[in-house]
């Protein structure tokens, strides 16, 4: 670490992640990125003035078990020992970049038992602030511990431990307003056995979060062989280690970087956490998401601006009836059953002599026969005789509607229409049956290669469906920058396994060929911090040309467990979003989330959405492939 460039991340770093069965949300990335940069500007401080530091806490188990970031924390913790931490102190705030914070004597009422470097106080960061810290809008801060030596023997420890116990009783007190006459004996009594006076002209809290730090670092080098963070061994917890482990530091990968980190960090570890490898999505001293509280300044629809959040609105969650698409081939079938009723009506409005309805009868036909033919070239091209056919019934039409438009009678009688209408009707039905079949059209839209194979067992049961047609078609995304805009396209169908015969999405047009499903697997549309597909392959846009959009994430998670509320937190930014709203289907990866699912979306959208969620949310386990009949 160190440095004066700005660190540099891939565009794919900023994406949201499934890491360890849990769901990054693109925002904690950019949060992770910041906490880099802020944690490069102490770096280098610390290299210019030879202090030493080390990862601490969450940052040390987060290098060890994940090589970064714990993927459900969005700090940073370091550590130092007492003398670095104070010399840290005495020379950060000539050293820290404009405009960053540094309190003078450590949090509020930590008794300079923790501090914190913050890169603003003011939100949200603009300009070149911004772009410093990765489109991170929020202030950022680093918690720094000082870590103490440790008394050389029991009646040393003990006299230390009463002595605090002392000073943080009388603070208490202090804060409480409670007897003054007490408090001063008490008060006094310290001073008497420390051999000290209170400045009374000076605020007492002050002087004894100095005291409770002169007595945490009662101890140096010379006299101790153990280290040890003070809160946590006043509250009686065993954390002190053997000197050396922070003496001597090892550097370890984290994020694409590398940390110093204390030596013995396995023995940290394991005294802190237990079997520090296992899993376990609890923890933290702070809430989660840590910008959570800074976004209560300022108003809804300024965070809703910069996150791009999504709303889910009433019209978006049921499809109106005006947006349900109909196939070229389905069309035929309309027209089919169409025409027969209109030939009849036809012959009958010219038997009784009504040549006007007789004209807007055929002319209801035309225009019929004229858009099913259209859109049947348009998808499958002039070869169809089907179209050929359509052509011959628009003559038809015409040779039957030209003498009524003259104003004389029909040139065949009422039952020569009927049958000259119907036995064209008749060879239109018949073709496009041999042509077109009763094959349903389903189309895959994946856009990331690495989600492939959460559809290919869906694709492969459309494939082994002789009632089926399934083209595979990959779509591009691009990076988005800082300010919103486009950065250069991204594709990955060349990713696919080479069994996964793949079509070009230039070639396919969704509009015209109006399949019967599309299958969907980016659920963001414009919502996303990070990407965007086309907005031609949002859902939104989407639903217009098919009788049933189907989304399947493209990733899998952790069951989300009940008390594991960050990864019920994180739903928001995968489940509250256009693709799961606008989907007719949703099909997840088991029951269980399925319920998850269900939870969370009533919670946002209202409990009379339930029934709507539970209709059009499915698992693997209730729908094992996609039925296509």
């Amino acid at each position: 670490m160190g440095g004066e460039d700005h660190m540099q991340f891939p565009d794919s770093f900023f994406e949201d992640e499934v890491r360890d069965g849990f769901y990054v949300p693109a925002i904690i990335k950019r949060g992770w990125a910041a906490q880099m940069e802020l944690l490069e500007d102490i770096a280098a401080i610390c290299k210019k003035h030879h202090i030493r530091w080390f990862a601490m806490w969450g940052t040390l188990l987060g290098a060890v078990r994940h090589g970064g970031f714990i993927p459900w924390d969005d700090d940073i913790d370091i550590a130092m020992l007492r003398d670095d931490y104070n010399r840290f102190m005495s020379v950060a705030r000539q050293e820290l970049p404009e405009g960053y914070y540094l309190p003078l004597r450590g949090n509020i009422d930590t008794s300079n038992m923790v501090s914190a470097v913050w890169n603003g106080t003011e939100f949200p960061l603009k300009g070149a602030l911004l772009e410093k810290f990765h489109g991170y809008f929020f202030p950022q801060g680093i918690d720094i511990f000082p870590f103490d030596y440790a008394a050389p023997n029991p009646e040393d420890e003990q006299l230390q431990r009463e002595l605090l116990s002392i000073t943080f009783e009388i603070k208490a007190s202090v804060g409480r307003n409670e007897d003054t006459d007490k408090l001063n004996a008490v008060i006094t009594s310290l001073e008497e056995m420390l051999r000290i006076t209170f400045d009374k002209n000076k605020p007492l809290e002050e002087q004894l979060d100095v005291l409770i730090e002169q007595l945490s670092s009662l101890y140096t080098a010379r006299d101790a062989t153990e280290v040890m963070y003070t809160p946590d061994w006043y509250s009686g917890k065993p954390f002190k280690w053997p000197a050396s482990y922070f003496q001597n530091l090892r550097m370890l990968p984290f994020e694409g970087f590398e940390l110093p980190v204390p030596s013995g960090y396995e023995d940290i570890l394991k005294v802190r956490y237990g079997n520090y490898m296992e899993l376990c999505y609890s923890g933290g001293c702070h809430n989660y998401p840590i910008y959570r509280n800074l976004e209560k300044q300022v108003d809804n629809a300024a965070v809703d601006r910069l996150l791009y959040t999504y709303h889910i609105s009433a019209g978006d969650i049921k499809r109106p009836d005006s947006q349900t698409a109909a196939a070229p081939e389905k069309l035929v079938e309309q027209f089919l059953l169409l025409t027969e009723k209109l030939h009849t009506q036809i012959a009958q409005a010219i038997f009784s002599e009504n040549p006007e309805q007789a004209k807007t009868l055929l002319e209801l036909c035309q225009q019929s026969a004229i858009q099913v033919g259209d859109l049947l070239e348009k998808k499958w091209g002039a070869r169809l005789h089907t179209v050929a056919l359509l052509e011959q019934y628009c003559e038809l039409i015409w040779q039957i509607y030209e003498p009524l438009a003259q104003g004389g009678g029909p040139l065949l009688d009422m039952s020569g229409i009927q049958m000259h209408l119907g036995a064209l009707r008749d060879q239109i039905s018949t073709c496009a049956g041999e042509e077109l079949g009763r094959k349903r059209e389903v189309v895959f839209l994946p856009w990331k290669a690495s989600g492939w194979s959460i559809l290919k067992p869906l694709w492969e049961a459309a494939q082994h469906d002789p009632d089926c047609t399934s083209y595979v078609i990959p779509i591009p995304y691009c990076y988005k920058n800082l300010d919103g805009g486009m950065k250069t396209i991204q594709y990955e169908g060349e990713l696919f396994p080479d069994d996964t015969a793949i079509t070009d999405y230039r070639s396919y047009d969704l509009q015209n060929r109006r399949p019967d499903v599309i299958i969907i697997q980016n659920p963001y549309d414009g919502h996303n911090l990070t990407t965007s597909v086309p907005p031609s392959f949002y859902a939104a846009n989407l639903k217009q040309y098919t009788d049933k959009l189907v989304y399947v994430p493209y990733f899998t998670l952790d069951e989300i467990r009940p008390g594991n509320k960050k990864a019920f937190i994180n739903m928001e930014h995968y489940v509250s979003m256009p693709g799961v709203v606008h989907a007719d289907i949703v099909i997840v990866q088991s029951e269980q989330m399925r319920q998850s699912y269900i939870d969370f979306l009533v919670k946002s959208a209202g409990e009379d959405t339930k029934q709507i969620w539970e209709e059009k949310i499915t698992c693997n386990s209730r729908i094992p492939f996609l039925k296509t009949k």
